[in-house]
């Protein structure tokens, strides 16, 4: 007998809502990504310059303690020699070397503060923490990073407007915008609709 046979083919549904809106909600999920990613990397360099400048401050107050142990080893040792020659007093060099004594526990807790800085330097680079990290500055230096021309509150906007947080919080307030009108104006546009199909009849 007679029949028909009908072999579908590929369709395609095209929405044009989704067409218009959809990419413009993707492109600020993605500024809002990279902001996002910016700001943890300010963070993170912020957290490294701290720790580094930390470091210089421990060395800095490990150079002073060991210089203070060496005037006052020599000072223990003067006044010692002046007692035992009878030109000055015994107590004078039993508090010089008590003095002398004070200065050298000041550098052992100098030495271990900058360990402690180094180790904490070191797990932030993802080094060795037992890697003792030297800074090559001997004193932390002062760094212009904006002019001191400019008054405090005009610096202040500026810092804001351009923190990476403010921008991500932007774009995603954009991106749901987009989703609000995508809502608002999709059931007014069209929706096309192609399909192929191939059919034929048979005996």
């Amino acid at each position: 007998g007679a029949g028909t046979v009908v072999v579908p083919g590929a369709s395609v549904r095209s929405d044009l809502a989704d067409a218009i809106f959809l990419p413009l909600v993707a492109r600020q999920n993605s500024r809002a990504r990279e902001a996002e990613s910016r700001a943890v990397q300010n963070n993170v360099l912020l957290s490294v310059t701290i720790a580094y400048l930390e470091l210089v401050r421990a060395k800095a107050e490990l150079t002073i303690a060991e210089e203070a142990y060496a005037n006052a080893s020599e000072l223990a040792r003067v006044t010692d020699e002046f007692a035992k020659a009878g030109e000055g007093l015994q107590s004078d060099a039993e508090r010089a070397a008590g003095e002398r004594a004070i200065r050298e526990r000041d550098v052992e807790r100098a030495r271990e503060g900058l360990q402690v800085r180094s180790a904490q330097l070191a797990e932030m680079l993802r080094l060795d923490p037992r890697v003792v990290l030297d800074p090559l500055d001997a004193a932390a230096i002062p760094l212009e990073i904006v002019t001191e021309e400019k008054p405090l509150a005009e610096l202040i906007g500026t810092a804001l407007e351009n923190r990476p947080e403010l921008e991500q919080s932007q774009s995603l307030v954009h991106a749901a915008c987009e989703r609000l009108r995508q809502a608002k104006y999709g059931p007014l546009l069209p929706s096309v609709l192609l399909g192929f199909s191939v059919g034929g009849f048979g005996g």
